[in-house]
């Protein structure tokens, strides 16, 4: 089903619009197609008309709550598994930070180097990284007639 109002995600289907109006009208046509295509739909899993969704967001993206609160649970002291597991949750919030990269690097090399010893330097950036999930504030979607720029480098 190809339309400009859907977005289809590996197993969900997602009908974005601005208004109920134009959302009631999106999902008549959705329906129409989900019919004629002889698609089938789970019950369970339907939500229709939600203002807020888990997913990528509604106008703006929000870093979802569940994962705020497992960084903040950690310790600001880890070995070496929490640690790694403290990383792998941050990096779920690494488009909500700024500079995360240069924060957590030092914590990814602490996981190489011997000896793997917390100290005030590894505590510290623990906690000026949690304190920045603390005072998260969502990305702004960008308005209809403003554009995406995405810059690599691939030669690093």
């Amino acid at each position: 089903m190809k339309s400009r109002f859907v977005l289809v995600y590996i197993n969900d289907m997602l009908v974005l619009s601005k208004t109920y109006q134009e959302h009631i009208a999106h999902l008549e046509i959705f329906f129409r197609k989900v019919e004629q295509n002889r698609l089938i739909l789970s019950k369970e899993t339907l939500e229709i008309c939600k203002d807020k969704i888990n997913f990528l967001g509604h106008r703006k993206i929000h870093l979802q709550e569940h994962i705020a609160k497992k960084i903040l649970e950690f310790t600001d002291v880890m070995k070496d598994k929490k640690q790694q597991q403290f990383l792998e949750i941050v990096n779920y919030a690494r488009n909500h930070i700024d500079n995360l990269a240069k924060l957590a690097g030092n914590l990814y090399l602490k996981l190489r180097k011997m000896p793997k010893i917390f100290n005030s330097i590894t505590i510290r950036l623990v906690r000026i990284i949690k304190k920045r999930v603390k005072g998260l504030k969502p990305l702004e979607s960008p308005l209809d007639n403003n554009y995406f720029i995405n810059e690599t480098d691939a030669s690093q």
